[in-house]
């Protein structure tokens, strides 16, 4: 009995022996399989990693990579391909939000538009710049092609998706531009001089506004189409309902379409950086985003130097929208830029050099013409010889503004069927 019973335990033993060392064995093996496997997928994450370097990042609001775009710095002022397959866009809106920077865009893209004979979203108006401002955007508030065709909005429309989607192209891209909401604000009311039509008579009209905004809003007729510009004007403009302003669900579904539907949203304090993202986006070239910038004392003129701390927090509460969706955009903004590269930023030094040459250029232009007397002869001396790469009009086309273009655009003969407007 014993002797069967210590044979028994040996088995056991020798049975428990073995079962260790194929669990040993399979432990091994297993970790060395995860060791190689870790190795490899270091490797291979740092190779993509690389590879993605060299490529052109692309370009979308949210910061995602969906657009290709350029990172060659050399020829910018060519038609620079990525790959191979990036091509000119011609089909893009652009929502024009009051005051904030959007004339020079539009004039960028009425030249563009211009120069290659696209069509245009015009104000079936002749009397106004605006499709239709402020009602949404609707086909009926538009000029008729005469292909039937459309390439470019430009001018003031309230965005309005399904109505844009029944005349633009399916390849469409969806730009806007914001502006820092409290220089905006002020910069809007005194531009349309509120104060007067409000009848604020106060040493700062501003700050009485913001004191009792509703009171004075309230005085404004329901059919008066200025009162839209005093509250957050800029969601206004991108089609957000007045009815939703303090709708916090309302808003952020807002926000959220607005970074689905926009490829790229600009911001006014930087629009060099701002362009040539758009360049990019749009695989153009440098020379076709050259704008006349206005001088700083303009730029400073427009707003006061501070707000005291009382009105900046009635500012904010009163734009809440406005103030959401700027810094929801500059944070995108910023993220976009990040992951441009080091080139991205040659590019901006290359824009403000030629805006820089294109301004002195046409300002020489200007002293010149002022030189020359009645029979066209120069009263003193010779004017100075200023080589540039564009054509003779560039300085007239630059310093054109959005509705004067826009007549301009109009009379072009056998693009629009304006006989339906008799």
């Amino acid at each position: 009995m014993c002797t069967l019973k210590s044979v028994y335990e040996r088995c056991c033993c020798l049975y428990a022996v073995t079962r260790m060392r194929k669990v040993r064995y399979q432990c091994a093996v297993a970790l060395l399989v995860f060791v190689v496997w870790a190795i490899v997928y270091i490797v291979l994450n740092n190779r993509l990693l690389e590879l993605d370097e060299n490529r052109a990042k692309n370009v979308h609001i949210s910061g995602e990579v969906r657009n290709p775009v350029f990172t060659n710095t050399q020829n910018r002022d060519t038609k620079e391909k990525f790959a191979g397959s990036c091509e000119e866009k011609t089909n893009i809106v652009f929502i024009k939000v009051h005051q904030a920077g959007g004339g020079a865009v539009s004039n960028i893209l009425q030249r563009f538009g211009d120069q290659r004979n696209l069509t245009f979203v015009l104000p079936r108006d002749d009397q106004t710049d605006s499709a239709g401002w402020p009602y949404c955007f609707h086909t009926s508030h538009m000029l008729p092609s005469s292909n039937g065709r459309y390439n470019i909005l430009c001018n003031h429309a309230v965005y309005n998706r399904r109505e844009l989607n029944k005349v633009m192209p399916i390849d469409t891209t969806y730009v806007t531009i914001l502006r820092h909401p409290e220089h905006h604000f002020e910069t809007l009311f005194n531009h349309y001089r509120f104060a007067d039509k409000l009848g604020i008579h106060s040493r700062d009209p501003f700050s009485s506004f913001l004191h009792k905004p509703e009171e004075f809003l309230s005085r404004f007729a329901a059919n008066e189409h200025e009162r839209f510009l005093l509250r957050n004007p800029m969601a206004y403009d991108l089609g957000f309902d007045p009815e939703n302003f303090t709708n916090e669900e309302a808003i952020f579904d807002f926000i959220d379409d607005i970074h689905r539907s926009f490829k790229l949203v600009m911001i006014a304090e930087y629009l060099e950086e701002s362009l040539v993202l758009f360049k990019r986006l749009m695989c153009w070239s440098l020379d076709d985003v050259i704008f006349l910038k206005p001088s700083d004392a303009k730029i400073h003129s427009e707003h006061r130097i501070e707000l005291s701390n009382d009105i900046r927090e009635k500012l904010q509460k009163w734009n809440y929208v406005d103030n959401i969706l700027y810094r929801q955009f500059n944070k995108t903004f910023w993220r976009l830029i990040h992951s441009q590269g080091p080139d991205f930023y040659e590019e901006v030094e290359q824009l403000r050099s030629k805006n820089k040459q294109i301004f002195d250029f046409c300002m020489t232009e200007k002293r010149v013409h002022s030189m020359i007397d009645r029979d066209g002869h120069f009263v003193t001396g010779k004017p100075p010889t200023v080589q540039i790469p564009f054509d003779n009009m560039i300085c007239s086309k630059l310093d054109t503004s959005v509705p004067d273009y826009t007549k301009y655009l109009r009379a072009k003969p056998n693009q629009y069927i304006k006989w339906e407007l008799r």
